[in-house]
């Protein structure tokens, strides 16, 4: 692939070495929890996502949305939805949540769902599979390029039907997504060290080819 006639190939954003380091729970757990970490701006499509969950929980008796960052006008904004929508006890709208406490919180999830309107990288995802989370994604160039198979699914983009569909659906997949595996994917492509040996790959390829 070229653009403005140079070859450029794209690079996975590297995940933490903590998000690898956290123990994946082995026992099932009595609610199945999505969980979203972001900035809660309209881009993120959050509050698609808490319409869709709403949705969802109108099927499944024991789903839980969790929902880490925001401002705290965009935090009221959300939750008064989640209250309009009858949700507000499945909604667990946490605000800010600190660096090193991300690990825990996505661990102790069971699905991420990030159905942005555009993504370019999506950092997120790496940290998510790194945990060993199945992924909800939106076919953004970020959202395709990180959901590689195996690690969750991808809906068109604002499509909210498709999203109840995806959650509902990913209820009843526990078995479909091996944690473990999804760790070991990540490990190959988003890990500090897979990171370090494609930039080192590409500077080796351009040293050649300018020689």
């Amino acid at each position: 692939t070229a653009f403005y006639g140079a070859p450029f190939s794209s690079v996975a954003p590297p995940a933490h070495q903590a998000f690898f380091d956290i123990a994946i729970p082995q026992s099932p757990r009595g609610e199945f929890t999505f969980v979203h970490v972001s900035s809660l701006d309209d881009n993120k499509r959050t509050a698609l996502t808490i319409r869709a969950f709403a949705k969802v929980c109108g099927q499944e008796p024991h789903v839980r949305l969790r929902i880490a960052g925001g401002s705290p006008d965009l935090i009221a904004a959300h939750a008064n939805l989640a209250a309009s929508l009858r949700v507000s006890d499945r909604v667990d709208l946490l605000g800010p949540v600190a660096r090193a406490d991300v690990p825990a919180l996505m661990a102790a999830s069971d699905c991420h769902v990030l159905v942005s309107a555009t993504e370019s990288g999506g950092t997120v995802f790496s940290e998510a599979q790194a945990t060993g989370l199945p992924s909800i994604a939106s076919a953004t160039p970020g959202g395709l390029f990180q959901t590689v198979p195996g690690t969750g699914v991808v809906i068109p983009i604002d499509d909210e039907p498709a999203l109840v569909a995806a959650m509902a659906d990913m209820v009843h997949s526990t078995s479909r997504y091996d944690r473990t595996h999804i760790r070991e994917i990540a490990r190959s492509r988003v890990s500090m060290d897979a990171f370090v040996r494609t930039l080192r790959h590409a500077y080796d390829a351009a040293i050649e080819d300018s020689s």
